[in-house]
């Protein structure tokens, strides 16, 4: 009779015909199933995708048989290893099943190759159950992160805006699809993915589909705040009314400041007046009661808004760089004058022939050594403050002519300022230009000493340092000195006896003496007997 023996290629369960067994080969049979258990109970077919995003949660099927149906204890663990390091890929346990994992990639993964080792209650599946007939590095269990399967933010238009429902922040990004409603089968390049949600700051942004072009309403696109947080644009508050306009100079007037977007906290507002901080006593998202402070003694010539700069125009008109401190004389009684605000150190405009005056405050959001930049079609000059008041600028760059890059000539980059934490410094930026060319001016600042770095921004330059080593070889000397020491007893001198064998036949008047060091005997006669 041929013996029968049934496994089961789960291990909770193991059917045995005892009756079969014979005492002889029982515990041979056990021994098998055991082995069968630990490393032949679940296999791997294949996984699906092969390609996946640097920044994690790529969904990643594994296909295979025997996995882990616990949802409470370890279950199954999927890892992705390659030459030199390896990483977790979260399961999804609700969506697993027996013959599939579901699980996520992780955020940081290195580009390369990378392949799939699976854990089925904390056994590992063996190499020779993963992905045949090749083994666990054959193409059906690799996986590869690549950048040109991660999405990308390009750019974000514009930085700064108020966080209503009439904002529209347009991106250029990288993104597959735009696919992002329900009720569309595909996107228009035929792909299913979809996208699920977009965040602006920490609220949902709706998003809208207009010309072929996605864009929502209220990601190297990191930038740093005054307050030392990066972020790829800023909501703000608007200001729609103040009233009274007028008060005592004693102050105690009090002032109800109307707009939208407040932040309703105290601790998160601050009001000035004359440059002196007004007592708020209520707050809402739409108006700040306050009482006024006495009027300083003496008043700035220049007041620091909430953002931004100030920037004039007047078209008609072009200046040679010998010229352009004349731009500091024209008001806006002169021809051609427009007056906008501009939440960014760019400024094009769609005219030709004009000159502009920017004005505001550089507040740093490091104390530290700063260097600051400017370049533009055709000339510029930037001017610098030691301080918030205008009467202490000095011109700290410029372009003479065109320059299109920030190192078009040295003249451009100003030399290393020191500049204090949350201090005003007043900013002016003096711009013409003509017909030809992009009518453009944009500054930039470096900040020399930071805690950022390019994983954090890809503003952030890291410091490149060469350490060349050399060295002189001297040669050691040593001195050895001999010390005769005290004898013990009585001293002996030592005797030894030279025995001198002559083998000169016949001869019988040979000599001989003894030599040490270059010091000899005296000769002896060697007499043959």
């Amino acid at each position: 009779m041929t013996e029968v023996m049934t496994v089961s290629r789960r291990p909770d369960k193991v059917d045995i015909n005892e009756s079969q067994l014979k005492p002889e080969n029982e515990f041979r049979y056990l021994d098998s199933i055991f082995t069968e258990i630990e490393t032949r109970w679940a296999e791997v077919f294949s996984i699906d995708p092969h390609y996946g995003s640097a920044c994690g949660e790529t969904r990643v099927l594994v296909s295979g048989i025997g996995f882990s149906q616990d949802k409470i204890n370890e279950g199954n663990q999927v890892l992705l290893v390659s030459d030199v390091t390896s990483y977790d890929c979260t399961v999804n346990k609700d969506g697993t099943i027996e013959t599939m994992i579901m699980c996520y990639t992780v955020f940081g993964m290195a580009e390369g190759a990378y392949y799939v080792k699976v854990k089925v209650d904390g056994i590992l599946v063996a190499d020779a159950d993963m992905c045949k007939p090749n083994g666990p590095q054959s193409s059906n269990c690799r996986f590869e992160v690549r950048k040109q399967n991660t999405p990308l933010i390009t750019s974000i238009t514009p930085v700064a805006f108020p966080p209503g429902p009439e904002s529209v922040l347009d991106m250029t990004a990288l993104m597959f699809t735009d696919r992002f409603m329900t009720n569309v089968a595909t996107g228009t390049n035929g792909k299913v993915e979809t996208l699920n949600r977009v965040y602006a700051g920490p609220l949902p942004c709706a998003l809208q589909k207009e010309n072929g072009d996605l864009s929502c309403r209220a990601m190297n696109t990191l930038l740093v705040s005054i307050n030392k947080q990066i972020y790829q644009f800023q909501t703000y508050a608007e200001i729609t009314g103040v009233s009274p306009a007028s008060g005592s100079t004693e102050g105690g007037t009090n002032l109800a400041i109307t707009g939208r977007y407040f932040t309703g906290m105290k601790e998160n507002t601050k009001v000035y007046v004359g440059g002196v901080q007004c007592e708020i006593k209520s707050i809402t998202s739409t108006e700040i009661q306050c009482v006024t402070p006495k009027k300083p003694a003496s008043l700035p010539s220049y007041f620091c808004g909430n953002r931004g700069l100030t920037l004039n125009v007047w078209t008609g008109q072009t200046k040679t760089y010998a010229e352009l401190g004349d731009v500091e004389m024209l008001t806006s009684s002169d021809s051609g004058y427009s007056q906008l605000h501009t939440d960014q150190s760019y400024f094009s405009h769609s005219a030709s022939n004009y000159v502009s005056r920017a004005q505001g405050f550089f507040v740093a959001p490091y104390s530290g050594e700063y260097s600051f930049m400017i370049k533009s079609a055709d000339v510029s000059s930037l001017r610098l403050s030691t301080d918030s008041d205008p009467a202490n600028k000095v011109e700290v760059g410029k372009c003479e002519s065109t320059c299109p890059k920030y190192s078009s000539t040295p003249s451009q980059t100003s030399g290393r300022v020191a500049l204090i934490e949350q201090q005003k410094y007043y900013m002016e930026v003096l711009h013409s230009h003509g017909s030809s060319g992009d009518p453009s001016v944009q500054v930039a600042a470096h900040l020399y000493n930071t805690d950022l770095t390019n994983q954090s921004t890809g503003i952030a330059t890291m410091e490149h340092q060469v350490v060349k080593v050399t060295s002189t070889v001297n040669r050691e000397v040593q001195k050895i000195q001999i010390v005769v020491g005290t004898p013990v007893g009585s001293s002996l001198n030592e005797k030894q006896v030279v025995v001198v064998k002559e083998t000169s036949g016949t001869f019988s008047d040979a000599t001989f003496r003894l030599g040490l060091y270059g010091v000899y005997t005296v000769s002896k006669e060697y007499y043959r007997t």
